[in-house]
């Protein structure tokens, strides 16, 4: 997810347009994430971009971010974007204290960081869950997967139809 105030500059706002992108989101595929959306729009390079950006905060995003980075500097050489991994409490800090443009976090924003901030998901990590193969389970709906893990459900009975 990224944060960011409403006022964001318009180079901030280019470079997120671009992330959104056909070509933002196929790096996200190429990353090993889910892009958002399935049929995203070209990226429109109306005028060359200059000028820098600061991006803060998750460091599980950060990688991602480094690949969508450096192919918005090709397309705008002029543009500067620094990467700070503070992590994810930090980004969101930063964004709020307008001390980075953009901050990324790994998680959904608490409902206090919401009343300062917008929050956009740029892609979604893919989750596997696996078994034993011994084990007969062949499928689990999110809610019972939850119970799992909350400990709700605890033996496999309980879930295997």
């Amino acid at each position: 997810n990224l944060a960011y105030k409403d006022d964001l500059n318009p180079l901030a706002k280019d470079f997120i347009d671009f992330i959104l992108s056909a070509e933002g989101q196929k790096i996200a595929e190429e990353e090993g994430y889910v892009p958002i959306n399935t049929n995203p729009p070209s990226y429109e390079n109306i005028d060359e971009q200059k000028g820098s950006i600061l991006v803060a905060g998750s460091t599980s995003v950060s990688p991602l971010m480094e690949k969508l980075v450096e192919a918005y500097q090709e397309l705008n050489p002029e543009v500067s974007i620094d990467i700070q991994a503070t992590g994810s409490s930090a980004g969101v800090q930063s964004a709020m204290e307008g001390t980075a443009d953009i901050g990324m976090a790994s998680r959904e924003l608490k409902d206090s960081e919401l009343a300062e901030l917008t929050s956009l998901s740029i892609a979604v990590d893919g989750i596997t869950v696996i078994v034993n193969k011994e084990n007969p389970l062949e499928n689990l709906s999110i809610d019972e997967l939850k119970s799992i893990y909350i400990g709700e459900i605890t033996k496999w009975n309980e879930v295997i139809k």
